[in-house]
């Protein structure tokens, strides 16, 4: 989504063309997990594994440049991870409008903290107008009809880009925002920004991506519920947990279209995953039911074959947040 791309929700990159283009979760004939055979895995001096194969350098390649503007890509946004993440907002509105906690004819608003350059926010953006043409113009919107979803992205120390980022922390961008819905891509190592965001009494649900529980992204305990006891190396899939009184639950659907900077091709295993945690028991539980329903699945499956049809591997331009 660079140049005149920016308005192109298919300019961002498939994550099955990924996998296939860099040989993500491929099995050896007769095999059931990494191999030699694919892989050429040697121990670091720190005591980790990597690999020298072809495939893996150049994934590392990918990730060190294949962002913006030759930056690094933390999280490398897909089209269907996008896209499904702009359908759940979408569906929080029409649970809160429901539910009473949301006027019919307000926008919902939702605020992205920490959002760097900003392209995450505004590729949801372009997702969200593409499948919902009335909304392209959340300015004009009339609010007799179906109103749009007002999404701010804010950042501390904003990065160069062509995307509007609000220039104030997260505390304070909570703040003067007050949104329905928090957004944090990525949340800065040993740092924890969910306490502010219960704070807020407008704050309803909190989307959080990145690495769950190993203390990558946020704080193990404050941020996830991980303490040492129960630390493994990251929050266990599919559960739900309270975490300081809300209600934590995995989107596994979103996860399983996810790629970052810590997936290496030889390694069977995704590590940026997406969680929504809400104050709300009953919000958290439709939600996490939605994105594991096969509703949600046929449609992210539909937006592949669609998209995959018409633009090959080779010819996607990657983006990158946080």
């Amino acid at each position: 989504m660079e140049g005149g791309d920016e308005d192109n929700i298919d300019a961002l990159p498939s994550v099955r063309d990924l996998e296939s283009r860099f040989g993500f979760f491929t099995q050896p004939e007769g095999g059931d997990g990494p191999t030699s055979v694919h892989h050429e895995l040697v121990p670091t001096a720190a005591g980790c594994v990597t690999c020298e194969c072809v495939r893996c350098k150049t994934w590392a390649a990918f990730i060190e440049t294949g962002g913006p503007g030759g930056t690094r890509q933390y999280e490398v946004l897909t089209r269907e991870h996008v896209r499904g993440l702009a359908q759940l907002i979408l569906h929080v509105r029409a649970h809160l409008v429901a539910a009473g906690g949301l006027g019919q004819g307000q926008p919902l608003r939702v605020l992205e903290l920490g959002a760097g350059n900003g392209r995450l926010a505004h590729a949801l953006r372009v997702a969200m107008a593409s499948d919902h043409p009335s909304m392209k113009d959340a300015a004009q919107q009339d609010v007799s009809t179906d109103p749009p979803v007002l999404l701010v992205a804010s950042d501390l120390h904003p990065r160069q880009g062509c995307f509007p980022v609000l220039e104030m922390d997260y505390a304070r961008a909570l703040e003067v925002c007050a949104p329905d819905v928090a957004l944090v891509s990525w949340m800065p190592l040993g740092h924890d920004w969910t306490h502010a965001v219960r704070a807020s009494a407008s704050v309803q649900a909190l989307v959080l991506v990145g690495e769950a529980g190993a203390g990558v992204c946020g704080h193990p305990s404050l941020t996830w519920g991980v303490t040492p006891r129960n630390n493994n190396g990251a929050l266990p899939r599919h559960e739900r947990r309270r975490v300081r009184g809300w209600s934590l639950q995995e989107l596994v659907a979103l996860s399983d279209v996810q790629l970052c900077m810590l997936d290496e091709p030889w390694c069977f295993q995704r590590h940026s995953r997406t969680f929504i945690a809400t104050r709300d028991e009953r919000l958290a539980h439709e939600l996490a039911a939605y994105c594991s329903n096969d509703h949600c699945t046929s449609t992210l499956d539909q937006f592949h074959r669609t998209s995959h049809s018409s633009q090959q591997a080779s010819a996607v331009v990657p983006c990158t947040s946080a």
